[in-house]
């Protein structure tokens, strides 16, 4: 039985090797089969939860303000409270599933969308960013 086997109670998954054409960029995918499909499902826009579209373009809003006002810290963006608030209906509604959801399709938007949309739910439900 190998360390992993041992740690994590199941065999270990081949890791996935992606290289695009455009460059030399290449990188191992160590997620799980089933986070590899919820992934391109989500940014497919298959099974999203209610309020994604508000939250794309609330993410956008935000992207563009922070850019024009330097950034500050995420609790001082206008768009701010109504992120999480979409946030935990999302949560309420459909749980932590439905958020990694509604996550992968922004960050399928703009991958800084992603990123921000995880700081912004920084404790949103079961949400660490």
């Amino acid at each position: 039985m190998s360390i992993f086997s041992k740690l994590f109670g199941r065999k270990r998954e081949k890791p996935v090797t992606q290289q695009r054409n455009d460059s030399q960029i290449q990188f191992v995918d160590i997620r799980s089969k089933e986070e590899v499909a919820l992934a391109q499902e989500s940014a497919k826009g298959v099974g999203l939860p209610a309020g994604v579209d508000e939250l794309v373009q609330l993410i956008k809003e935000a992207h563009c303000w922070g850019e024009s006002n330097k950034y500050p810290g995420y609790s001082n963006y206008p768009q701010h409270e109504r992120i999480r608030a979409i946030g935990q209906l999302i949560y309420s509604s459909g749980g932590h599933l439905a958020m990694q959801r509604a996550a992968y399709y922004v960050r399928k938007k703009n991958p800084l969308f992603g990123h921000s949309l995880e700081s912004f739910w920084n404790g949103v439900g079961e949400w660490m960013a």
